[in-house]
């Protein structure tokens, strides 16, 4: 029992300061994890949206929104979106496969890694994006990410961010704005699985320190998002999806 709390504290202090820092990994990360560990996905997943119910909301709506990390409209042409592919998911998770599923998660998550790094590896710190953000493409990035974070526990953040600084947003932007969707949208996704699944596979003995662990680590990964340059931030967010994306395709393929 020690073991166990010990570990989903851990495990939440770590990846979460790493998602709200970075962006994404939390729910990338803690998936297969807790599946090498004999986890049911069934299990993993509403114990992960739970998790990020909390962060996602007190980390991005409290603490990088305090640091202006956080950009509402974003939000607001994002969030409906991954609501709708939430429950879309929700409703027809057992017809995909998951195979299919993470190939391409891994590739789209890797090429926007790769396309991220580009981009800011030429900039200069402190550069303002040249033009408006392309929010046209907002609601088709949300409609997908939604889908994916119902049906695998993951893959949010990663697409999120590479999606918003594709779109032109900036770089501590692009990560604040993604844990406070996140949180938002995994209300949504919990309360599917509560009403459909039920809540009794939850291992509330993990889930706890996880939460606990999760929760320390938001205030101090906001302040360093709001402390770290812009491209040094950029270049490490698009490190940081490039290997998301290379280590979801090996998982997948091999």
């Amino acid at each position: 029992m020690m073991e166990i709390i010990v570990l989903g504290f851990l495990a939440g202090l770590v990846f979460e300061f790493i998602d709200s820092f970075l962006g994404g990994g939390y729910g990338t990360t803690l998936t297969p994890l807790f599946l090498m560990m004999g986890y049911e996905l069934s299990q993993i997943v509403p114990m992960i949206l739970f998790s990020e119910i909390l962060t996602g909301l007190i980390g991005g709506g409290i603490f990088h929104k305090k640091y202006g990390n956080v950009d509402k409209e974003a939000i607001k042409m994002v969030a409906p979106f991954a609501i709708i592919g939430t429950s879309l998911a929700l409703v027809v998770s057992i017809n995909v496969s998951k195979f299919v599923l993470n190939v391409y998660i891994g590739l789209l998550v890797f090429v926007l890694g790769i396309t991220m790094f580009l981009k800011y590896i030429k900039s200069r710190n402190g550069e303002r994006q040249s033009g408006p953000p392309h929010k046209a493409r907002l609601p088709i990035i949300g409609s997908f990410i939604g889908f994916n974070k119902a049906l695998s526990g993951g893959g949010f953040g990663p697409v999120l961010v590479g999606g918003l600084s594709w779109s032109g947003y900036d770089p501590k932007k692009c990560v604040g704005t993604t844990t406070l969707t996140e949180g938002i949208v995994c209300v949504v996704a919990f309360f599917g699985y509560w009403y459909l699944n039920g809540l009794s596979s939850i291992n509330w003995n993990l889930t706890i320190p996880l939460v606990t662990g999760a929760l320390m680590a938001t205030l101090p990964a906001a302040y360093a998002t709001h402390k770290m340059p812009k491209k040094t931030l950029g270049i490490m967010v698009s490190f940081t999806i490039i290997t998301l994306g290379a280590w979801l395709l090996i998982k997948t393929l091999f």
